[in-house]
């Protein structure tokens, strides 16, 4: 937590379009959903990773945590 609100990572390998990445740095979950998404769309992965501290921190209202 940062300032009293949730943040996460998010990372992802590399796929011949994009090498590997991350924001690897402390980004409100919010954000780093819509960052997470716009790696998926755009590069064309199944899956984005974003790593949360505790998944006790998770809000449902985020969606479905897998």
């Amino acid at each position: 937590m940062e300032q009293g609100e949730v943040v996460a990572e998010v990372e992802w390998p590399e796929n011949g379009l994009t090498g590997e990445g991350d924001y690897f740095y402390a980004t409100y979950v919010p954000l780093a959903l819509e960052r997470a998404l716009d790696v998926k769309e755009n590069y064309g992965f199944r899956e984005i990773v974003v790593v949360l501290e505790d998944e006790r921190l998770w809000n449902p209202a985020w969606g479905q945590l897998v």
